[in-house]
C-alpha cells in the first residue's frame, strides 16, 4: 500500500509543475486542463492556490521529497504565489478577500467575494506557516520572508470577515457583490459543508462572535447499508464527500469525539454505496465524462438538499480525501478500484471522475488534484496544530 501510496503522490503531483498546471507568471493554478494539457482553463480559485501553497509546504520542510522538486524551488514556487497573493490583495480585493481570478492577464473574473472561497485559503495560508514554524523556516535566511508575507495576507483579511459576519442573525453572509455592493441573502450556517474548518478557524484567529460558529445547527441522518446496518452521521448539503473530508486535510477533525463517529459513519455509508453500484470511486462534486461540471453529486440518502442528486458518478479524490479518517480503508479501497477500472490512470496521474473503464472525464481539475495529493499526504494537520498552539489558540478551535 506504501508503494502504491508513493506512486499516486508521484505521477499527481506533475499536474502542478510550472507551465503544466502552474501559471509561470502568478504561482497560480489554472483551474483545470484536460489529459494532453493542451487546453488550460485561464482562471483560478482561492481555494485552489490554498492547497497549492500547502504542497509547497510540505516539500520546503522536505516532509516529502521528489527527485523533480528541490526544497529551494519548492521555496521559491510558494514565494511567487505568495508575492502574487498580495500583489492581487492590493489591487483588486475587497477589504483583503478575493475573488475567483482570470490569468490572461491577471484580473478578477467575477465582482463576488465568497466567505467558503476565501476561508479555505486562509486556513491554508494559516497552516503554510505553520509548516514553516514547525521546521524553524520563518526564522531562517531561506524561509523568513515567506512567514512575514502570509502574516501580512492574513492580517489584511480580517476586515473582509468582520464586513461579512451579520450582527442581526449571528452569522457571516456567504459572500458579497462589488457590482451592486450587495450581501448575499444567504448566510454560512451548515456543520455538512467544506467551510467548516474555515469558519471555526476564521472566528478563532480574527476574534470574531463564537455564536457564528457554536451556534449552528447539527443536521444528522441515517443510513442502511445494504447489510441492513444503520449508520448515523451529519448530512452534507449535497451529501458530497468533499463537503464532509476537506475540512480534515487541514484540521484534525478524525481526533475530536465530536467528529469521529460521523466522519467513519459518512465514508462507510460511501463506500457501501459506491460498491453495491460498482462506481469506481465515492460520490462527490466533479467533473462528468459528457462534459462539463456539477456540483451536484452526492449521496441523496444523507443529503439535506431535497432535490435530485447524481448517483452514478465516482471520484478518487473524495476518497483519498478521506485518508486521513481511515488510512488503510482507503488506500485498499483505491486499490481494489484501480484494479477494476485501470483506464482511470491517465498521464498526469488519476482522471478526475468515472463512471466505468469506458466512460471516464479526462480532466485534471486543480482544485480536485490538490486535495487528492493533500489527502494521502496528510501533515497539513500537524502545520495548523502548529500555527493554533504557537499563538494559544488550540483549545478556541
Amino acid at each position: 500500500m506504501a508503494q502504491l501510496r508513493s506512486e499516486i503522490l508521484k505521477k499527481n503531483e506533475s499536474f502542478f509543475e510550472t507551465g503544466t498546471g502552474i501559471d509561470p507568471v502568478t504561482g497560480f493554478p489554472y483551474d483545470f486542463m484536460n489529459e494532453t494539457g493542451g487546453s488550460k482553463a485561464q482562471w483560478t480559485q482561492p481555494t485552489s492556490i490554498g492547497f497549492t501553497l500547502l504542497l509547497w509546504g510540505h516539500l520546503s520542510t522536505k516532509r516529502w521529497s521528489l527527485s523533480s522538486v528541490t526544497q529551494d524551488q519548492a521555496l521559491q514556487r510558494a514565494r511567487t504565489l505568495l508575492n502574487s497573493l498580495l500583489d492581487v490583495q492590493t489591487r483588486f480585493g475587497w477589504n483583503g478577500l478575493l475573488p475567483w481570478m482570470r490569468l490572461d492577464p491577471l484580473r478578477p473574473d467575477r465582482t463576488e467575494f465568497v466567505f467558503v472561497d476565501n476561508a479555505n485559503l486562509t486556513t491554508a495560508v494559516a497552516a503554510f506557516l505553520g509548516q514553516l514554524e514547525t521546521a524553524g523556516l520563518d526564522k531562517s535566511q531561506k524561509g523568513a520572508d515567506l512567514a512575514a508575507a502570509a502574516k501580512t495576507f492574513l492580517d489584511r483579511q480580517q476586515a473582509g470577515y468582520q464586513a461579512l459576519y451579520d450582527p442581526a442573525v449571528k452569522q457571516f453572509y456567504q459572500s458579497f457583490n462589488t457590482a451592486g455592493n450587495l450581501f448575499s441573502s444567504t448566510h454560512v450556517d451548515r456543520i455538512g459543508s467544506e467551510w467548516r474548518a474555515g469558519l471555526a478557524f476564521v472566528v478563532a484567529y480574527y476574534g470574531l462572535p463564537e455564536e457564528a460558529w457554536r451556534g449552528m445547527p447539527l443536521v444528522k441522518g441515517l443510513y442502511r447499508t445494504e447489510g441492513g446496518r444503520i449508520l448515523e452521521t451529519i448530512r452534507p448539503f449535497d451529501g458530497g464527500a468533499f463537503q464532509m473530508f476537506w475540512p480534515t486535510l487541514i484540521m484534525p477533525e478524525q481526533t475530536y469525539s465530536t467528529m469521529q463517529p460521523a466522519l467513519w459513519n459518512f465514508l462507510a455509508a460511501q463506500l457501501d454505496y459506491a460498491r453495491g453500484h460498482n462506481l469506481p470511486g465515492i460520490l462527490s462534486a466533479s467533473s462528468l465524462p459528457e462534459g462539463g461540471y456539477s456540483g451536484r453529486i452526492g449521496l441523496q440518502e444523507l443529503a439535506e438538499w431535497d432535490g435530485t442528486l447524481r448517483q452514478d458518478v465516482g471520484s478518487l479524490y473524495g476518497l483519498a480525501s478521506a485518508f486521513q479518517v481511515a488510512p488503510e480503508i482507503v488506500m485498499q479501497e483505491i486499490q481494489r478500484i484501480l484494479q477494476q477500472f485501470p483506464a482511470l490512470q491517465g498521464p498526469m496521474g488519476l482522471f478526475d471522475s468515472a463512471r466505468s473503464n469506458s466512460s471516464i472525464s479526462r480532466n485534471y481539475y486543480a482544485v480536485d488534484q490538490g486535495s487528492l495529493l493533500l489527502g494521502l499526504l496528510g501533515g497539513s494537520q500537524t502545520g495548523m496544530t502548529s500555527f493554533l498552539k504557537n499563538r494559544s489558540l488550540d483549545q478556541k478551535v
